[in-house]
C-alpha cells in the first residue's frame, strides 16, 4: 500500500478557490504523485515519468504532468477547472523537480544503514539577491559586510547572518562586491547595521518619501507629479515582493530632456537597480532567475525597437504580477524549466511602443514625457569618482545618496515581510494593479499626496484611452448595431462608412485613409481583424463581408466599462466580526495589522 512518508517537504499549498478540486498533491517515495480529488473516495495515484540524460536519471516533465492531466480528466476534473489545476503544477515547477531529484539522489544513493548519502551530492550553487522562507518567516539580503559576501537576516530583534542557505538540492549564494549585476549594500561591519537599525526604527515612511523626493529634486527637473511618482516607485521598489502587481513606468523624450538621469537614479537608488542597454529577452528573465521573483529593479535603456521583439513583449506582458513566469527549455538536460518574470521595470527611450503591437505592455505602463529642464545638480558629477576627492560638495551629495540607499535596504530588512492591512483603492481590474503600491502610504503622512499622484496618471491614462482609437471604434460598433436588424451584425462597408463620417481623414490609395485624428493609415481589408479585440466574427457573403457579434450585449458593457473614469478612494478592509479567531491576525484580517504601513498607529 502507498505511503505518504514526506508530502510535507513537497509544500504545495492548495488555493482556497481550488479546494473544491483537490485538496491535497504529494509524491510518494516510490516515485507516485498523489491528488486527493472532491468526490474520489481515496487519492489518485500515478506514476512519474522519469528519464535517463548522459547517464543521469532526471524528471520527465511534460510526460509527467500529460499523464496526471489525464487522470484528472478522468476523473471529472475538465476546462477550466482543469485549466487551473496545470496552472498550479506549472507554478510549483521548481518544488516539484527539487523533491523529484532529492528522491532520486536519496534511491540512488542510501547506504545500506538506511542513512542517506545525499549530503555528499554535488548541489548547484545559486547566486541570489534575496531570498524570504516561508517556513522560517525570515528575509535573507544579500551584501558585502567587511568586504566578504554573506546574507544578513533580522530575527527577534536580532541581526545574523550566514554565508550560505542550504536546501535539498541547491545551494543559494549571495552576490560578491564585483561579480552581480546591481550594486551591492556594503556595510563594514555588523555594528554599522545595528546603528542603522536603530536610526530607521525612529523614521516613518513618509520622513522616507520627504527624504528621496527631496534628492529627485536636486537632479531632475520635471513636473511636480513626475517628481512624486519617481520618489514613490523608488520607495515602493523596496517592497515590490509584497505586493501582487506592480504597474511600470515609460519615460519618453529626446535626447537632453533628463530621461538618462531618472535611470541613474534608479540605479543608484531603487532595490538593487540593474541598468541594461538595449536587453534581450534572455537578459531579462535569467537576470530575474527561478528562485523568487523581484530580485531587484529592471532599468532598460534605449529600448526604441521593443515593440519589434515578441519574446521581450511576452515577457513584459506577464512581468507585472508575480506569479509571471516564462517557460525555457534546459539545452543541458531537456528540462523545461520557469524563469520568474516579475519586478519594477522602468523604461528609457525616446518614442512609446506601437499601440496595436505593445497593448498589452502600455496597458501596465505609466507613460511620461520628459521635458528640457534646467536641475541643480548634474547627477553624472555625483558619478564620477575622480570629482569625489576634490569637491567636497560632490562629495556630500554622494554621501547623502548611498546613506539613503542604506537605510532604505535597512527600512526594507527589518519591515518588508510585516503584516500588512488590505486596502480598498476604490479601483477594479487594471487600474487597481495599476496603484498597488497605494497600501504602502496608507495612514501615512503624505498619503493625500501619494493618491493624488496616482490619480493624476490615472487620469491621463484615461483621456488616452477615450480619445483612442479603439474606444472610437467601440462607439461605431454599437451605433451599427443598434441599426441592424437583428442587432448582432452589420456590414463592414457600414462600419467603414460610419468611421469615415466620424472623423477627419485623407484619402490614399484605394480602400486606404489616413486617419488625422488617430494619427495613422486605416485598410479597409484590415478593419475585420481590429473588430476581433471585441469579439467580432468575420463572414462571407454574396453582398460583402459582414461582422457577427455573438456576445453583443456584452458590447454596451465593454464601451461603459471603457468609458467610466477610475477614482481612487482609499480605505482599510473591514473584515466580518463574527469570523472565526483562526482568521485574526493574518494577512489583511482589518484593523490589528496595519503595523509600520500606518504612521498614527506607531510605536516602537
Amino acid at each position: 500500500m502507498n505511503q505518504n512518508t514526506n508530502s510535507s517537504s513537497l509544500g504545495i499549498e492548495i488555493p482556497d478557490d481550488m479546494k473544491d478540486i483537490v485538496s491535497s498533491i504529494d509524491i510518494l517515495e516510490d516515485f507516485q504523485i498523489s491528488a486527493t480529488i472532491k468526490g474520489k473516495d481515496g487519492p489518485v495515484f500515478k506514476s512519474i515519468v522519469l528519464k535517463k540524460i548522459n547517464k543521469r536519471l532526471l524528471l520527465d516533465w511534460e510526460k509527467t504532468m500529460a499523464i496526471l492531466c489525464s487522470q484528472l480528466k478522468e476523473s471529472g476534473v475538465i476546462g477550466n477547472s482543469l485549466n487551473r489545476m496545470s496552472s498550479l503544477l506549472a507554478r510549483n515547477h521548481a518544488k516539484i523537480t527539487d523533491y523529484v531529484g532529492a528522491l532520486i539522489k536519496k534511491s540512488e544513493g542510501e547506504s545500506e544503514d538506511g542513512v542517506s548519502s545525499l549530503s555528499s551530492q554535488k548541489k548547484q550553487k545559486i547566486k541570489v539577491f534575496k531570498y524570504y522562507s516561508e517556513k522560517e518567516q525570515i528575509l535573507y539580503e544579500s551584501v558585502v559586510l567587511g568586504g566578504k559576501p554573506c546574507f544578513v537576516f533580522y530575527e527577534n530583534d536580532k541581526t545574523n547572518t550566514i554565508d550560505s542557505i542550504e536546501e535539498v538540492t541547491r545551494t543559494l549564494i549571495p552576490f560578491g562586491l564585483d561579480d552581480g549585476p546591481a550594486k551591492p549594500y556594503e556595510f563594514e561591519s555588523i555594528e554599522e547595521i545595528n546603528k542603522l537599525i536603530n536610526e530607521v526604527k525612529q523614521k516613518s515612511i513618509s520622513d522616507f518619501y520627504k527624504k528621496t523626493k527631496l534628492i529627485v529634486t536636486k537632479y531632475v527637473d520635471q513636473k511636480p507629479m513626475v517628481i512624486n511618482i519617481i520618489s514613490i516607485d523608488l520607495l515602493f521598489s523596496y517592497f515590490q515582493d509584497r505586493f501582487p502587481t506592480t504597474h511600470y513606468l515609460f519615460f519618453v523624450g529626446n535626447n537632453g530632456v533628463g530621461k538618462s538621469v531618472i535611470g541613474e537614479l534608479f540605479e543608484l537608488i531603487a532595490y538593487r537597480g540593474v541598468m541594461m542597454t538595449d536587453p534581450s529577452a534572455a537578459n531579462i528573465y535569467r537576470l530575474l532567475g527561478k528562485v523568487q521573483p523581484a530580485q531587484c529593479t529592471m532599468i532598460m535603456d534605449e529600448i526604441e525597437n521593443i515593440d519589434g521583439n515578441q519574446a521581450i513583449m511576452n515577457i513584459l506582458k506577464t512581468g507585472y504580477t508575480t506569479k509571471g513566469k516564462v517557460p525555457k527549455i534546459n539545452t543541458n538536460t531537456l528540462d523545461q524549466e520557469f524563469f520568474n518574470t516579475y519586478s519594477l521595470k522602468v523604461f528609457l527611450s525616446e518614442r512609446l511602443p506601437h499601440n496595436y503591437t505593445a497593448r498589452g505592455v502600455l496597458d501596465r505602463t505609466f507613460a511620461i514625457t520628459c521635458l528640457l529642464g534646467s536641475p541643480k545638480y548634474n547627477i553624472k558629477d555625483v558619478l564620477v569618482s575622480q570629482g569625489k576627492q576634490g569637491n567636497q560638495s560632490i562629495k556630500e551629495l554622494d554621501e547623502e545618496i548611498n546613506e539613503l540607499r542604506k537605510t532604505l535596504f535597512i527600512y526594507r530588512l527589518i519591515n518588508a515581510y510585516e503584516e500588512r492591512p488590505e486596502i480598498d483603492t476604490g479601483l477594479e481590474n487594471r487600474p487597481m494593479e495599476l496603484c498597488e503600491g497605494l497600501g504602502l502610504f496608507y495612514g501615512s503622512e503624505v498619503q493625500e499626496e501619494v493618491e493624488e499622484t496616482f490619480q493624476h496618471f490615472l487620469d491621463v491614462k484615461y483621456e488616452q484611452k477615450i480619445t483612442s482609437f479603439d474606444h472610437f471604434l467601440l462607439l461605431r460598433i454599437i451605433e451599427e448595431l443598434d441599426k441592424s436588424e437583428d442587432k448582432c451584425s452589420f456590414a463592414v462597408r457600414d462600419l467603414w462608412h460610419s468611421i469615415l463620417r466620424s472623423t477627419h481623414y485623407q484619402e490614399g490609395n484605394e480602400n486606404e485613409v489616413y486617419l488625422t485624428d488617430f494619427g495613422f493609415k486605416l485598410y479597409y481589408n484590415q478593419l475585420s481583424t481590429k473588430c476581433k479585440i471585441f469579439g467580432a466574427e468575420s463572414k462571407h457573403t454574396n453582398t460583402g463581408n459582414i461582422l457577427i457579434f455573438k456576445a453583443s450585449s456584452k458590447i454596451r458593457h465593454t464601451y461603459q466599462q471603457l468609458s467610466k473614469k477610475p477614482k481612487i478612494s482609499c480605505s482599510l478592509v473591514k473584515r466580518d466580526e463574527n469570523k472565526s479567531e483562526d482568521s485574526e491576525g493574518r494577512e489583511g484580517s482589518g484593523e490589528g495589522t496595519l503595523s509600520f504601513f500606518d504612521e498614527r498607529n506607531r510605536s516602537y
